[in-house]
């Protein structure tokens, strides 16, 4: 399915509003924000995110793969 997305966001609620109060780069708050909205119940497609963020959906693709392979 395009858009879909298979990742488990595993801080929790608090820990990612904290963590996208204190994020000091636009970038940071972007990947923070995706992160955000994927921890949903019903959580947007990855084409719907990367809309609203104004980018690429392979950007936020990347920044996913990014935070497989070492978290926030």
């Amino acid at each position: 399915m395009a858009g879909a997305t298979s990742i488990e966001v595993k801080e929790s609620w608090e820990n990612m509003a904290h963590q996208l109060r204190q994020a000091q780069t636009k970038t940071d708050k972007e990947r923070l924000q995706v992160l955000y909205w994927l921890k949903q119940e019903k959580a947007p497609s990855i084409s719907t995110i990367a809309q609203a963020l104004g980018k690429h959906r392979n950007t936020l693709q990347s920044w996913l793969s990014m935070y497989r392979a070492g978290g926030v």
